[in-house]
């Protein structure tokens, strides 16, 4: 599946945080995060859209020579993908599930 356009409302949203943070990047191309009250800025590379047969969204970011790849989605199909050999990432991953929200 290859990439979506940034040109949609996520990349609007992007463009809004790059300029409110003056990121000094092209705000097409940024994100800005506060982590821990540090300012991040991250390259977008990459918007992979929601829809119904993946049933979440994926961004892929740059920071540093460093590739992340961020996933938003249903919590059984995102929990699916979690690699089945690391039992102490499921089971905390579990535990945030079971979390009750206000």
């Amino acid at each position: 599946m290859p990439c979506q356009s940034t040109s949609g409302s996520t990349s609007r949203t992007a463009e809004r945080i790059c300029m409110q943070e003056n990121c000094g990047l092209d705000a097409h191309s940024c994100v800005c995060l506060q982590v821990k009250g540090k300012r991040e800025v991250y390259e977008l590379l990459c918007i992979l859209d929601f829809n119904n047969v993946r049933k979440r969204m994926s961004v892929i970011l740059r920071r540093e020579g460093k590739l992340r790849l961020y996933c938003k989605g249903a919590d059984n199909v995102i929990y699916a993908r979690l690699k089945s050999g690391n039992h102490e990432i499921r089971s905390k991953t579990q535990e945030h599930l079971n979390v009750s929200r206000p």
